[in-house]
């Protein structure tokens, strides 16, 4: 607590120290105050009518206090609590809160001669979906749908040129602002604005006669948009009607979706290709108040990874993605900036949102560097191996333990880009559980699921971006298959197991028999690339590889997710 206030000065007069804020301190100081003055030097502070009204100056001055230091908070990005303070802060930074996102799913639908295009119905897990652009079905036909509703054409306001930087209000709590068009009518008729975050090369590539207008947000946390003012994008001429076309979106709750009905006649859904993804809510503040500073960085404009990240995250949000350069390649690629890119709930994309990214950071990036997607390689570090227990140094059973253990595995890591695994930190956060838990001998393996769809699997690269554990010229120690799988070899069904021979080889050996058949791949012990090709495997399978070291780096497009392998509880 602070020093009581009420003391006195070099002139022996009383003062208050204004530092006391608490309620007790100013009291005190207030009471100190009074009696060091000498004209309340007989009177009972505790007792009488004048404590009543120290204690209502008390109050006063620390909700004054509180109030001013709420103040204050409010004036700074990094302490600012209330939506509508965060969303002015970032206002000079040209960042503007992500909307939600609408989920897009790939589907097959059946047709003869139909055309079918963002007017036209599908209905999946209870919501409206829409083709997002138009497409010719005759036969099956892959196509993308987009979750949201149609708001056609909302007259929003008439345009006064007396009234200084007028602002339009979207009165929607659940657009998506990437679909949104502005439409004015001047007296000719309606004509299709450009948000000025698609012009190429932003707010330098206008003039006064450019028709644009500028998206930004509201007060109460919706958005609005304004036009120029002839010097910098064209004023609409005074009143001109203004008409706004937008899908709103259940955005997150559209992930997932597999099941899809059509609603135009002549059309029928017959597969999902992709399940909905991408779809995301609105931007909280606390991920306002991390991504604002960062994107002011970019200035609109995408140079290093970091800035092509940063915006693609804030133009396409819903997603988890890395980005990094040709120079972190493998092999380097120099001149090229590679991205990869999934759900955040782990679905990959659809072919449409691939191209949609990468059209993205081609438009915002530096001429000269080429962006490339690269589709996620999905690794889980399955952990395996004895974790000991000893039930005197603590309460808990064993089978709770155990239960929690699992749980802290499992939950550890969940599709983490450029996140590694760092084994110190995860074997210290482990031991902490509980007080029983004194130790463990655990390893580290790297499992990938290869998925048959029907076709046989042939080849395939797995590019784990680790180096492997030393074979030691023993068959099997690094690679191999933990279950056997079907493969197809000169018209007979074969159930094989997959190892590495010990010296770069990866070999297929017949179950039952233990006969070796054939050699089918590669692996760099060094750089853990991993490369199969003549399998003919008729069935999915996972390979798994011994990493060098516990700890695994997520490089690349490597996305790592921990799970319980058979972890045992040992009591000692």
């Amino acid at each position: 607590m602070a020093e009581v206030g009420g003391t006195t000065g070099e002139s022996g007069q009383p003062y208050i120290k204004l530092s006391d804020l608490e309620f007790q301190d100013v009291k005190s100081g207030l009471k100190d105050y009074l009696k060091k003055s000498g004209h309340f030097s007989d009177y009972d502070f505790e007792g009488s009518a004048l404590s009543t009204l120290i204690d209502l100056l008390a109050y006063n001055s620390s909700i004054y206090g509180f109030y001013a230091n709420m103040i204050a908070n409010e004036s700074f990005l990094d302490t600012a609590q209330t939506p509508e303070a965060i969303y002015s802060l970032v206002k000079p930074l040209s960042y503007l809160p992500v909307s939600r996102r609408g989920a897009k799913a790939q589907i097959t639908v059946s047709g003869s001669g139909v055309e079918i295009g963002p007017g036209n119905l599908i209905q999946g897990g209870g919501f409206k979906w829409t083709p997002s652009q138009t497409y010719y079905v005759d036969g099956n036909t892959s196509i993308e749908v987009y979750q949201g509703h149609y708001i056609d054409g909302v007259y929003i306001s008439d345009y006064y040129e007396q009234i200084s930087h007028q602002k339009f209000n979207i009165n929607s709590d659940f657009i998506d602002t990437t679909t949104l068009e502005v439409w004015v009518d001047e007296g000719t008729g309606r004509k299709k604005w450009t948000d000025v975050s698609n012009i190429e090369g932003n707010i330098t590539g206008l003039t006064g006669g450019s028709k644009t207008y500028f998206l930004t947000t509201s007060t109460d946390g919706k958005y609005a948009f304004y036009f120029g003012d002839n010097f910098v994008g064209k004023k609409p001429t005074h009143g001109s009607q203004i008409w706004a076309y937008y899908y709103e979106t259940a955005g997150a709750n559209g992930n997932g979706v597999v099941n899809f009905v059509s609603g135009t006649p002549g059309i029928s859904v017959t597969g999902t290709e992709i399940a909905g993804v991408g779809g995301a809510w609105e931007e909280d503040i606390e991920s306002v108040r991390t991504n604002a500073p960062l994107w002011y960085q970019t200035q609109g404009r995408y140079v290093t990874a970091t800035d092509h990240r940063v915006g693609l995250l804030q133009e396409e949000s819903g997603l988890i993605a890395n980005v990094w350069g040709g120079e972190d390649n493998d092999p380097p690629n120099y001149g090229r900036v590679y991205v990869s890119a999934l759900g955040s709930d782990g679905t990959f994309l659809t072919d449409n949102m691939k191209n949609s990214a990468v059209s993205l950071m081609k438009a915002k990036g530096v001429v000269t560097i080429l962006p490339e997607f690269v589709d996620p390689v999905k690794i889980d570090l399955s952990i395996r191996g004895n974790v000991f227990f000893d039930p005197t140094r603590t309460g808990s059973d064993e089978s709770s333990v155990q239960s929690t253990i699992v749980t802290y595995i499992n939950s550890y890591l969940y599709n983490s880009f450029s996140t590694s695994f760092d084994f110190p930190r995860f074997s210290v956060g482990l031991t902490q559980l509980d007080n029983g838990i004194v130790g463990e001998t655990l390893l580290v393996y790297m499992e990938k699921e290869i998925e048959y769809s029907g076709s046989p699997i042939v080849s395939f690269t797995v590019p784990t971006r680790n180096a492997l554990a030393d074979s030691g010229g023993l068959p099997g120690t690094v690679i191999q298959t933990p279950s056997p799988f079907f493969r197809m070899k000169d018209g007979e069904q074969q159930l094989v197991y997959m190892i590495d021979d010990g010296y770069g080889g990866l070999r297929l050996y017949r179950e039952g028999t233990g006969e070796l058949v054939d050699e089918v791949g590669s692996v760099n012990y060094d750089n853990g690339n991993i490369h199969v090709d003549n399998l003919n495997a008729i069935q999915s399978f996972i390979i798994e590889a011994r990493p060098k070291a516990n700890t695994v780096l997520a490089v690349g497009a490597t996305l790592l997710t921990t799970k319980d392998g058979g972890v045992e509880l040992v009591s000692i």
